[in-house]
């Protein structure tokens, strides 16, 4: 590889000059989806993916784009889809609010239990943590038994497996 080859960045190819087929892969389908989800401007859309709106314009006369985004709005617009659909604007709420919870994470002059909830909620949607909501339980409170017995004369193991909540109780005097 050349120095001047290795200095330039690859250069990405004005929209204009490909192919139709090109323009139509998963990234029109994501594009179509998030116009018809009206959740963002069509300016704000574009520049999240990076894309010229002289571009934009050339692929939005496309056939294939236009069914596409008709499509999506369909899609958005049954009444069969709306619990499925809310989510998808859910999710694609939460992840426009990541960077913003992430900044809230690393943020020193965020009171600490603000930064520990963003972390939280940051680790529940990362799939780190699970969360109340979706069975995971908060073991803060509860412990667990677990006694193994060996009955004389016998090959098997028997479990006893008691869990509890912890119960606060003031001590009389």
């Amino acid at each position: 590889m050349s120095q001047t080859q290795q200095n330039n960045p690859p250069v990405i190819p004005d929209l204009a000059t490909v192919s139709v087929q090109d323009l139509l892969t998963d990234r029109a389908n994501l594009l179509a989806n998030e116009i018809a989800a009206n959740l963002n401007t069509v300016k704000e859309i574009l520049a999240k993916y990076n894309i010229k709106h002289k571009d934009f314009a050339l692929l939005y006369k496309t056939p294939q784009f236009k069914a596409k985004l008709d499509a999506a709005r369909l899609d958005w617009a049954s009444d069969q889809g709306q619990k499925i659909l809310f989510a998808k604007k859910a999710a694609m709420a939460a992840e426009d609010g990541l960077i913003d919870m992430y900044k809230i994470v690393k943020d020193a002059t965020v009171p600490p239990s603000n930064r520990i909830t963003a972390h939280q909620h940051l680790s529940t949607l990362g799939n780190v943590m699970p969360s109340k909501a979706s069975g995971g339980e908060d073991n803060s409170n509860k412990h667990s038994i677990i006694i193994n017995l060996h009955p004389p004369g016998s090959k098997e193991m028997k479990t006893i497996n008691a869990t509890g909540t912890v119960i606060e109780h003031e001590q009389s005097e």
